[in-house]
């Protein structure tokens, strides 16, 4: 195919689902791309997507330093397709800024961009698909004009005819081959199969598992990771570790078999509450946790409301509903029952005393206290400060019951809020205020030489940043409180020796000249 000089070529890159070959430097992985892609037209732009602090610094270096443009997609805890959401709305952006005939090239092998290519498409866009060599559904390539394998880009061939591969790097790919290697141990009557018989079927099934884990830690590790994610569960039994998948089965002593996979998320959220103390929540408090267990909790359980499914769950035998009013209180099957109310109370106050304690905080660092910041401090001082939503619902329900009882000061600063204690207003550093540079030649020159030092560094926000200038304990910033060292990150951004994107602080390149 020849060259169209009236068409470019836009590369969108999920290097979690086809990363990087192992041993193969960035520079080479650029090199194939467009070695592969130039009879397609002149590359315009390579983006890259990934949470960037997984790949090693020379590789992000390289890849940089060759033209991709590296995007860094930072999840939360509930978060699991972020690149996905970024990939797409980039995708339409380029769309929409480029008039077809132009052509895209997807490097992914994820279902959910099926409908994205499609509609690309219908557009008079061309879809080139660069596929991972296996996992890529059909409805995926059907979308696609043209069809490549990441592999066969990137020089690698497949071992054998069976659709082995010399390589398994992606961790999406190697959650993947461990569910799948439980759900076939499953079948075979091993429900729960030790770690040691996990890594030597794991290794036998899956050869490719064998040269990319690292044997029996690295197994460990993902269990780890999966038992975190809550899908699998480990019981320790002397020297051994049983590995089971989270199907709803698990405790059948105290959840009926009948529950199976359709309550295991509602089983899960109970369990949580009592963990925490709360052996009854109200239905109010399920639904705020199901949806940070779960995305589109009620499209998923196919039911029109949350009080259907728990009505389900209530005949099915797994749960009972204590109805006192206008509230219903849920608690598993064969726990002893005793209104939550008090201890609903008793969190709000709890979280009431976090967000002055955070406030008082705050002030100490001179910190401009936006609603956002006061948040992030309570996340910072105890990390079950999520259990506002169920408490209050929202952030501006939380801020109204300060007010109400504590006299908290909540002033508008669109597009947010300022909050400050019941004392007043405190002296803090405004970080918007572009023209304030209080600071010395030396501590511009003191700032320059730690970023020339540390030229990989990825810090969390301008806050994180400035923690971690100040655990450092470099010269003449280290003494400044948080709020001013937060400022001076911001006119380094605005100075273009760092770059900000997606709340990550990062060296820039201008630095590194």
């Amino acid at each position: 195919m020849s060259i169209n000089s009236d068409t470019s070529v836009a590369v969108f890159w999920d290097i979690e689902n086809c990363p990087p070959p192992r041993g193969m430097s960035g520079t080479a992985v650029e090199k194939r791309l467009r070695e592969n892609l130039c009879e397609y037209g002149p590359i315009r732009q390579v983006y890259a997507y990934a949470e960037l602090h997984q790949f090693p610094a020379n590789l992000r270096m390289e890849l940089q330093r060759s033209g991709v443009h590296l995007i860094d997609t930072p999840k939360g805890k509930h978060e699991k397709d972020v690149a996905d959401h970024m990939i797409i709305t980039d995708m339409f952006l380029f769309a929409l800024e480029n008039d077809a005939p132009q052509k895209m090239v997807l490097i992914s092998g994820d279902i959910d961009y099926a409908y994205t290519l499609a509609r690309l498409r219908q557009r008079l866009y061309e879809v080139i698909l660069i596929i991972p060599p296996v996992g890529a559904p059909p409805i995926l390539k059907e979308q696609a004009d043209i069809i490549l394998e990441w592999t066969v880009v990137m020089g690698r061939k497949k071992v054998d005819g069976s659709g082995a591969v010399d390589w398994i790097d992606t961790p999406a790919l190697k959650f993947e081959t461990l569910r799948n290697a439980l759900e076939e141990l499953k079948t075979q009557g091993q429900v729960a199969p030790t770690l040691q018989e996990l890594e030597e079927y794991l290794n036998s099934r899956y050869p490719a598992w064998r040269k990319s884990s690292g044997g029996l830690d690295s197994v460990a590790a993902y269990v780890r990771e999966a038992e975190l994610d809550n899908w699998v569960t480990t019981k320790t039994s002397g020297s051994l570790v049983r590995v089971r998948l989270v199907t709803g089965e698990e405790d059948s002593d105290e959840v009926p078999d009948v529950a199976e996979d359709r309550f295991a998320p509602l089983v899960q959220v109970l369990k949580d509450a009592e963990e925490r103390g709360i052996l009854e929540p109200e239905l109010a408090y399920l639904g705020v946790q199901l949806r940070s267990l779960m995305n589109n909790p009620l499209e998923k359980l196919q039911v029109s409301q949350l009080k259907d499914y728990v009505e389900e769950a209530e005949s099915a035998g797994v749960i009972t509903i204590r109805r006192d009013g206008l509230q219903n209180y849920v608690s598993l099957v064969g726990k002893r029952k005793k209104p939550a109310r008090k201890t609903l109370a008793r969190e709000k106050k709890e979280i009431l005393d976090l967000l002055e304690r955070s406030l008082d905080s705050i002030a100490e660092d001179e910190l401009r206290p936006t609603a956002r910041a006061v948040i992030g401090r309570m996340r910072e001082l105890n990390p079950d400060w999520d259990l506002y939503k169920s408490c209050y619902g929202s952030i501006p329900n939380l801020l109204k019951a300060a007010q109400e009882k504590r006299g908290i000061v909540v002033e508008a600063s669109p597009p947010g809020y300022l909050v400050f204690p019941k004392s007043g207003k405190f002296p803090y550093v405004d970080s918007s205020d572009k023209d304030y540079d209080p600071f010395t030649e030396e501590q511009w020159a003191a700032l320059r030489e730690f970023l020339e030092s540390h030229p990989d560094i990825v810090a969390r926000g301008r806050y994180g940043l400035a923690k971690r200038l100040k655990r450092e304990q470099v010269p003449g910033i280290s003494d400044l409180k948080i709020g001013m060292i937060s400022h001076l990150v911001q006119l380094a951004i605005n100075k273009g020796w760092l770059t900000y994107q997606w709340n990550k602080v990062s060296v820039s390149p201008i630095i590194l000249q």
